[in-house]
């Protein structure tokens, strides 16, 4: 996980988040490299769209900064 960069981020389990406008955002930042930010739609969540089926381990795996 990356360190806390000022943004009020707190760190549960592998997720992260911050407050934006009393909206409490949580995500993952993983991985060194080029960014890619994953963005999963309404009624979902990271774990099925993005976890589950793997997309994070490999966008990491080939040397991407996965944000979800």
């Amino acid at each position: 996980m990356r360190e806390n960069r000022g943004l009020g981020t707190e760190t549960v389990g592998r997720m992260q988040s911050f407050d934006s406008g009393g909206v409490r955002i949580a995500y993952r930042d993983e991985g060194e490299g080029e960014p890619i930010l994953l963005i999963h739609g309404f009624g979902s969540n990271t774990a099925t769209n993005w976890a589950d089926p793997r997309w994070i381990s490999l966008l990491v795996e080939s040397g991407r900064r996965v944000i979800a």
